[in-house]
């Protein structure tokens, strides 16, 4: 009786998941392009154009300025090149790859809405993930709080609406953060690495989610309340593989990363704290 219950509340929470991310697909779907109208933001038509410019001349290098990391390009180049292999397979008025490559040319933004709803997806996904976490180390109702709120909140909707870093990134990071809750269970050294892998990309354009860090911490603590020694290996390996994609960011293009915050510029060792400078000079 009791096996039977738990299976018909497991059964209910399953289904309230599918409405929940059902009506966050939908809704950032709208977002992207059906039922707002299509505006193409100057930095949508900056990343498209490397994007090109790297499937043009067959490369993975950014042969364009940018104030993107080179990440967030990538982030876009398969789901690019699957949309266009589509148009190719199913578009009647294309017989050939230089009938392809002429349309493609013409119709440069119509990929966009794809891109979004990609990254919105992927994202609603990184928010189910990062509700796991809370509702396994608070409650679940925090956690469907969290979900709901994070679904509809305006500002996400709006981000929705453009292909820039915002989205991505956030993604990318609260992936992070949920296999770090994986290596903390789980013990094994690959989630780690998975982890501060994603999390590295993630603060390259948006540096500033580089504060939201301090989860790391809180996890590490929930579950090793009491291991400072391996919470500061923990720290140093993040700074190792942090500087390790600063230093690969910098060959990879003109694009921006967390070291020359964002001004589309190569990474000079020299320059690296004149933000910090700045900022000390302006209070």
């Amino acid at each position: 009786m009791q096996k039977e219950i738990m299976i018909s509340i497991k059964s209910k929470t399953n289904l309230f998941n599918i409405l929940i991310f059902s009506i966050g697909a939908i809704l950032f779907t709208y977002a992207s392009n059906y039922g707002m109208p299509i505006i193409v933001h100057p930095d949508e038509v900056t990343q498209l154009k490397n994007i090109y410019g790297m499937l043009q001349y067959k490369t993975l290098i950014m042969p364009y300025a940018s104030a993107y990391s080179a990440w967030i390009h990538y982030f876009y180049l398969l789901p690019t090149i699957f949309y266009w292999g589509f148009e190719y397979l199913f578009n009647s008025d294309i017989n050939s790859i230089s009938e392809l490559k002429l349309y493609a040319m013409n119709n440069y933004h119509a990929v966009i809405p794809t891109l979004r709803v990609f990254s919105a997806l992927i994202f609603l996904t990184s928010l189910f993930a990062l509700k796991t976490i809370i509702e396994n180390t608070v409650n679940k109702v925090q956690a469907y709080i969290f979900l709901i709120i994070a679904i509809l909140s305006p500002w996400i909707v709006i981000n929705a609406h453009n292909i820039k870093h915002w989205i991505p990134d956030l993604a990318l990071v609260f992936f992070s953060f949920y296999f770090y809750y994986k290596y903390q269970i789980t013990k094994k050294v690959r989630f780690l690495f998975f982890s501060f892998i994603l999390f590295s990309i993630g603060v390259m354009t948006t540096y500033t989610l580089i504060f939201l860090g301090v989860y790391f911490i809180l996890l590490h603590y929930k579950y090793k309340p009491y291991n400072h020694k391996v919470f500061f290996r923990d720290v140093g390996l993040l700074l190792i593989v942090l500087v390790f994609f600063i230093y690969i960011s910098s060959n990879l293009g003109q694009g921006g990363n967390i070291a020359t915050v964002a001004t589309g510029e190569y990474l000079n060792l020299n320059i690296k704290f004149e933000f910090i400078k700045q900022y000390m000079y302006n209070q």
